[in-house]
């Protein structure tokens, strides 16, 4: 067992960025390629923002389309080989993994991936989280009729399959950036909130265990804006491990939570370390009355 004083804080964060269709999620998200490599997998042919970078910035993102479809549910299938952290490679055509198909044509191409093979310098991005749920629920059902009920046990496999995948991330211990769509759930105390969706509402209350940071993006006043402390905007989860204000921003960038580097980033932990010294202080005192209270009742007649 190992003292916490002995351990370091991980180099790799896992980031969820959410909120309704055309908040700026992915736009934000694909800024990151302007100082890191790229993972993308696509499984809604949503790319489109990325044509926005700089050609230097394109160059370093690699583009993954998965074309999930409710017949065709690769998506999930793929996703739950690539987190394995094994090598293995993708086809263009169709999105599988080890495509049998594809491995009879001799002009059929290949994205290798290995995700354990991956430094510091890159960041996974799935986009969407929201497709990967629903990709789930279409292999669950396998053949079913599209007009037979899902009924508990469907979604019951779903969440599972969906949770085997981001505990993988957890596990690999690389950096990620997920796009999901957002949902209201009831919280125990009956109060609405605004969650990341993945799954049912129920899974979707503890979306942002698996992540470092929660994000969430609207439209105000006709511009994108974002938020990640925990006291961003009433019933609407957020917030940062980090303790990282991305509302406080003059233009919200993802590059914070990444890079220790980024000024932002070192603002945050000074915080921390000042309010560390702070609690520390305090300790000391309290302990320090705590020892001269048992002192006197320790003398005779006290």
């Amino acid at each position: 067992m190992a003292k916490l004083t002995s351990m370091k804080e991980s180099l790799t964060q896992r980031v969820i960025v959410y909120g309704p269709p055309k908040a700026g999620k992915t736009e934000m998200v694909s800024k990151l390629a302007t100082k890191y490599n790229l993972l993308w997998f696509d499984l809604e042919k949503g790319y489109a923002p990325l044509f926005k970078l700089p050609q230097e910035a394109q160059e370093r993102v690699r583009v993954i389309s998965l074309p999930d479809t409710k017949d065709v549910p690769v998506a999930i299938r793929t996703m739950l080989k690539v987190v394995t952290g094994e090598a293995g490679s993708i086809c263009e055509k169709h999105g599988e993994w080890k495509c049998a198909i594809c491995a009879k044509n001799p002009q059929a191409e290949f994205e290798e991936v290995h995700l354990r093979g991956l430094d510091a310098s890159w960041i996974v991005v799935l986009d969407s989280l929201t497709q990967l749920v629903d990709s789930a629920l279409n292999h669950v059902r396998g053949n079913m009729p599209d007009t037979a009920k899902s009924e508990w046990d469907h979604w019951a496999a779903q969440g599972a399959l969906i949770s085997k995948v981001l505990g993988a991330f957890q596990q690999l211990g690389v950096n990620l950036a997920v796009i999901s769509h957002d949902v209201e759930v009831e919280q125990e105390d009956g109060s609405i909130v605004l969650v990341p969706v993945s799954g049912t509402r129920n899974a979707s209350r503890n979306t942002g265990r698996f992540f470092d940071h929660v994000l969430y993006t609207r439209v105000s006043n006709a511009k994108h804006k974002a938020g990640s402390a925990t006291t961003y905007l009433n019933k609407i989860l957020t917030g940062s491990r980090l303790d990282i204000e991305i509302e406080k921003m003059e233009d919200a960038s993802l590059l914070p939570f990444f890079d220790p580097d980024d000024p932002v980033n070192q603002a945050a932990k000074q915080k921390r370390e000042e309010a560390k010294l702070k609690a520390s202080s305090t300790l000391s005192k309290t302990s320090g009355v705590a020892a001269k209270l048992a002192l006197n009742l320790k003398k005779p007649g006290s």
